[in-house]
């Protein structure tokens, strides 16, 4: 099998030397202009890639994207010039049959066209990536995976700027403490409030372990499947108690998204949805709250005012915290 390799026509001279992209196949070779410049001493044979300076003495011949107008630095460089190579490798390995000369340099004049924006997101993020790698090896840090991982998130979703996720939810909920913040032009009661710092509670114990900085423009159909996850097993809630949550969710974001602050509206998908379960609580038929209400209990006059208050309670429909 044929491989592309690079190489410069000259390996001492005091002027820059164009980089050429080799390939040999059977008898035949042929070297194609890279477009690049190079000074000799700031190129390694052996590896066949330029070599780590401080300051690289490039000319071009060619429009490169990415590259023209400005001096790239090393990793983009190499980054490039292996692109190319593979290029050429990918080619000669579908075309094997029908490969020529020819055929290899329009598909490499093709390399140097303008790419499609997918082409260009590919690119960019396969770039980002080698040089975060090259970055860690030339620091002597570890860099595993999950860190990568993170570090390609935080590339494709970058810290939004203005307020944060949790600083709106933490003035969403003083607001409404301090009745700057009504609902049908009435004050928001205390027990709605305690729901909203539960949710807040929870937010905040999930982001310790999330993978993807907690922020509005990553809530999305995996954070969502993540975050019910982590309710159902680090918190061992019901789906009713989980669909609770979601819904308080939902109202952060909506209220900020009529408030011009979080534009990403994933949460409105009907993915994003508000699990509801039938409720397995008991219920006291009339004929059971009738018998509790006539029993004696008049030797006992404290468990006759909890019964009086729950037979109430169970009349009125009152929250204990009301008639009370």
């Amino acid at each position: 099998m044929a491989k592309a390799f690079l190489a410069l026509r000259k390996k001492i001279a005091k002027e820059p030397q164009m980089i050429h992209l080799g390939f040999k196949f059977g008898s035949s070779q042929i070297l194609y202009s890279t477009g690049i410049k190079i000074i000799p001493t700031q190129w390694d044979f052996k590896k066949g890639k330029a070599k780590l300076v401080a300051l690289l003495e490039i000319s071009f011949t060619k429009d490169i994207q990415d590259f023209a107008g400005t001096i790239p630095t090393t990793d983009e460089l190499n980054y490039f010039l292996s692109s190319l190579k593979s290029e050429a490798d990918n080619y000669e390995l579908q075309n094997r049959e029908s490969f020529t000369k020819e055929s290899l340099r329009a598909v490499l004049d093709k390399f140097y066209e303008k790419k499609d924006e997918l082409q260009n997101f590919a690119f960019d993020l396969n770039k980002f990536i080698q040089q975060t790698i090259n970055e860690a090896k030339s620091k002597k840090q570890s860099l595993t995976k999950d860190k990568l991982i993170q570090k390609i998130d935080t590339y494709l979703h970058p810290p939004v700027k203005g307020i944060g996720l949790f600083e709106y939810i933490e003035t969403f909920i003083k607001d409404s403490e301090t009745g700057r913040r009504l609902i049908d032009g009435r004050n928001v009661n205390e027990r709605t409030i305690k729901r909203y710092r539960t949710t807040q509670s929870i937010l905040l114990d999930f982001s310790k372990q999330y993978k993807r900085p907690l922020e509005f423009n990553i809530i999305d159909i995996d954070f969502y499947k993540d975050f019910n996850s982590f309710m159902a097993k680090a918190k061992d809630y019901a789906p009713a108690t989980m669909g609770k949550h979601i819904s308080t969710l939902k109202t952060f974001l909506r209220e900020a998204t009529e408030n011009g602050i979080n534009t990403n509206l994933k949460f409105q998908s009907k993915a994003f949805k508000v699990v509801e379960t039938e409720s397995d609580s008991i219920a006291l038929s009339e004929e059971e709250l009738n018998a509790m209400y006539l029993l004696d209990l008049s030797n006992n006059t404290r468990l006759e005012k909890v019964r009086d208050l729950f037979i109430i309670g169970a009349n009125t429909g009152f929250r204990f915290s009301d008639f009370t």
